[in-house]
């Protein structure tokens, strides 16, 4: 039977696993690729969010933050598949939650 209650390490894990299995289009993870030419859905910024590309010239940021709420601090979320590849929408899900945590919201 599936435990309901799940920490937040094995909440953002199985979202993780969630992710690459769906969007892997059934071919093997190991052969790199789905590296080579990602296919991911549109991501809609959730509700609550303001969400901001910053384009520079030598790279593209993402900025999302809650709406209405200053806190004063930033999460700065560096993955490393960013050095080699475009962003994915498990990291932006990622954010929303760090972004609930840190101001008393849940996930």
């Amino acid at each position: 039977m599936r435990n309901k209650r799940v920490s937040i390490r094995g909440g953002l894990m199985r979202d993780m696993i969630h992710d690459i299995m769906e969007t892997s289009l059934g071919k093997p993870i190991q052969s790199g690729e789905f590296r080579k030419n990602p296919v991911e859905p549109a991501w809609v910024c959730p509700s609550g969010y303001e969400y901001e590309i910053i384009d520079q010239e030598y790279y593209k940021m993402e900025y999302l933050k809650p709406e209405g709420v200053v806190t004063g601090r930033v999460v700065l979320q560096l993955h490393g598949g960013g050095y080699i590849g475009p962003m994915k929408n498990i990291y932006r899900k990622f954010a929303v939650r760090y972004s609930r945590l840190s101001y008393g919201g849940m996930c």
